[in-house]
């Protein structure tokens, strides 16, 4: 089960299993608060979508103009193709959600993948994803992977 941290956007600093940060906001930021639990069920149900390679069933998950700046395109049709590419070369991956952070109408979560091959002794690799929410969907997406490079045994 993930680890749920909360940081609110405001003067006091935010306790969880650490202090995470005080954070203020611009006077020209607007913020639209996503609800918490429904962020978190958000960011499971597309890791759900992922591990079981219901793929389509994600669609309702994403805006029509999602924008995911690692691919550099628009639209979800090019992430499932993302997704279809790497379940090709690695059938057993599975992504696990390790840490899921909400602040506002982003959630970040850091997630281990396993089902890949790794070179011995080292760790798995890991996934670091920020979403943006717009009404309830995914908006807009930044991630990086880090670890070792997957290997095809």
């Amino acid at each position: 089960m993930p680890r749920i941290l909360r940081a609110n956007r405001g003067d006091a600093p935010v306790m969880g299993a650490a202090v995470l940060a005080t954070i203020r906001p611009t006077n020209h930021e607007v913020m639209t608060m996503t609800p918490r639990d429904d962020a978190i069920a958000l960011v499971l149900k597309m890791q759900e979508c992922f591990n079981t390679r219901r793929f389509d069933q994600a669609d309702d998950l994403f805006t029509t103009g999602f924008y995911s700046h690692p691919l550099g395109t628009t639209g979800i049709e090019a992430g499932k193709d993302a997704w279809r590419a790497v379940v090709s070369q690695f059938p057993g991956m599975q992504v696990v959600a390790e840490d899921i952070l909400v602040d506002g109408d982003k959630v970040a979560i850091r997630s281990s993948v396993e089902g890949i091959g790794a070179p011995e002794g080292e760790a798995r690799p890991e996934l670091i994803e920020i979403f943006r929410i717009d009404d309830g969907r995914l908006a807009e997406t930044w991630g990086i992977t880090g670890g070792p490079r997957p290997r095809h045994d």
